[in-house]
Protein backbone atom coordinates (compact mmCIF):
# COMPACT_ATOMS: atom_id res chain seq x y z
CA UNK A 1 0.00 0.00 0.00
CA UNK A 2 1.34 3.19 -0.87
CA UNK A 3 1.46 6.12 1.11
CA UNK A 4 -1.75 7.99 -0.93
CA UNK A 5 -3.75 5.31 -0.67
CA UNK A 6 -2.37 4.73 3.47
CA UNK A 7 -3.72 8.42 4.24
CA UNK A 8 -7.01 7.77 2.67
CA UNK A 9 -7.61 5.22 5.31
CA UNK A 10 -6.61 8.02 7.73
CA UNK A 11 -8.87 10.50 6.53
CA UNK A 12 -11.79 8.20 6.09
CA UNK A 13 -11.20 7.03 9.56
CA UNK A 14 -11.39 10.75 11.07
CA UNK A 15 -14.40 11.45 8.66
CA UNK A 16 -16.50 8.41 10.04
CA UNK A 17 -16.34 9.60 13.44
CA UNK A 18 -19.48 11.55 14.91
CA UNK A 19 -19.87 14.83 13.90
CA UNK A 20 -19.45 16.27 17.66
CA UNK A 21 -16.14 15.03 18.10
CA UNK A 22 -14.99 16.35 14.14
CA UNK A 23 -15.95 19.38 15.62
CA UNK A 24 -13.91 19.73 18.76
CA UNK A 25 -11.27 18.21 16.45
CA UNK A 26 -11.79 21.11 14.49
CA UNK A 27 -11.84 23.67 17.33
CA UNK A 28 -9.00 22.58 18.66
CA UNK A 29 -6.88 22.62 15.47
CA UNK A 30 -5.96 18.88 16.29
CA UNK A 31 -3.31 17.94 13.48
CA UNK A 32 -3.34 14.34 12.45
CA UNK A 33 -0.30 13.25 10.09
CA UNK A 34 1.12 9.84 8.93
CA UNK A 35 4.55 9.42 9.10
CA UNK A 36 6.66 6.88 7.53
CA UNK A 37 7.61 5.96 11.30
CA UNK A 38 8.32 7.28 14.62
CA UNK A 39 11.46 8.83 15.60
CA UNK A 40 14.23 7.41 18.03
CA UNK A 41 12.58 9.67 20.85
CA UNK A 42 9.30 7.82 20.20
CA UNK A 43 11.22 4.43 19.23
CA UNK A 44 13.05 4.83 22.71
CA UNK A 45 9.61 5.20 25.21
CA UNK A 46 7.22 3.12 23.33
CA UNK A 47 9.14 0.79 20.74
CA UNK A 48 9.27 0.68 17.10
CA UNK A 49 6.53 -1.29 16.18
CA UNK A 50 3.51 1.62 17.48
CA UNK A 51 1.17 2.42 15.24
CA UNK A 52 0.31 5.89 16.54
CA UNK A 53 0.70 8.31 19.10
CA UNK A 54 -1.60 11.38 20.99
CA UNK A 55 0.83 14.20 21.65
CA UNK A 56 -0.03 17.10 23.68
CA UNK A 57 -2.57 17.98 26.29
CA UNK A 58 -5.89 16.29 25.80
CA UNK A 59 -9.01 17.99 25.33
CA UNK A 60 -10.33 19.97 28.52
CA UNK A 61 -6.99 19.91 30.29
CA UNK A 62 -5.60 23.50 28.45
CA UNK A 63 -6.21 26.66 30.72
CA UNK A 64 -5.66 29.68 28.64
CA UNK A 65 -3.70 29.66 25.35
CA UNK A 66 -1.27 26.71 24.89
CA UNK A 67 1.33 27.33 21.85
CA UNK A 68 1.65 24.16 20.61
CA UNK A 69 -1.42 22.22 19.07
CA UNK A 70 -2.31 18.95 19.66
CA UNK A 71 -1.15 15.90 17.43
CA UNK A 72 -1.93 12.68 16.52
CA UNK A 73 1.13 10.92 14.39
CA UNK A 74 0.08 7.50 12.42
CA UNK A 75 3.52 5.44 11.71
CA UNK A 76 2.51 3.81 8.16
CA UNK A 77 5.86 1.21 8.39
CA UNK A 78 4.39 -0.16 11.28
CA UNK A 79 0.45 -1.37 10.12
CA UNK A 80 2.78 -2.62 6.61
CA UNK A 81 5.28 -4.83 8.50
CA UNK A 82 2.08 -6.21 10.73
CA UNK A 83 -1.58 -5.81 9.35
CA UNK A 84 -2.64 -8.14 6.57
CA UNK A 85 -3.98 -6.02 3.68
CA UNK A 86 -7.73 -6.71 3.95
CA UNK A 87 -7.52 -5.75 7.81
CA UNK A 88 -5.54 -2.53 6.65
CA UNK A 89 -8.79 -0.61 6.92
CA UNK A 90 -10.39 -1.68 9.60
CA UNK A 91 -6.76 -1.72 11.78
CA UNK A 92 -6.49 1.92 10.56
CA UNK A 93 -9.72 2.95 11.58
CA UNK A 94 -9.07 1.03 15.24
CA UNK A 95 -5.65 3.03 15.90
CA UNK A 96 -7.24 6.37 15.02
CA UNK A 97 -9.98 6.23 17.51
CA UNK A 98 -8.11 4.88 19.95
CA UNK A 99 -6.07 8.32 19.41
CA UNK A 100 -8.44 9.95 19.09
CA UNK A 101 -10.04 8.34 22.67
CA UNK A 102 -6.31 9.63 24.46
CA UNK A 103 -7.01 13.12 22.89
CA UNK A 104 -10.42 13.10 24.36
CA UNK A 105 -8.69 12.38 27.69
CA UNK A 106 -9.10 8.63 27.99
CA UNK A 107 -5.86 7.26 29.75
CA UNK A 108 -4.80 3.57 27.81
CA UNK A 109 -7.10 1.51 30.45
CA UNK A 110 -10.02 3.24 29.37
CA UNK A 111 -9.43 3.27 26.07
CA UNK A 112 -8.67 -0.41 26.02
CA UNK A 113 -12.37 -1.32 27.87
CA UNK A 114 -13.58 0.52 24.87
CA UNK A 115 -12.07 -1.95 22.82
CA UNK A 116 -9.93 0.04 21.17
Amino acid sequence: MNSAEFEKLVHRALKELPPWVQKIIDEENLVVCVREEPGPEVVEEHGKNIFGLFVGLPYGSRRGTYPFPARIEIYRQAFLKHVQPEKMPERVRRTVIHEIAHFMGMDENQVRKKGY
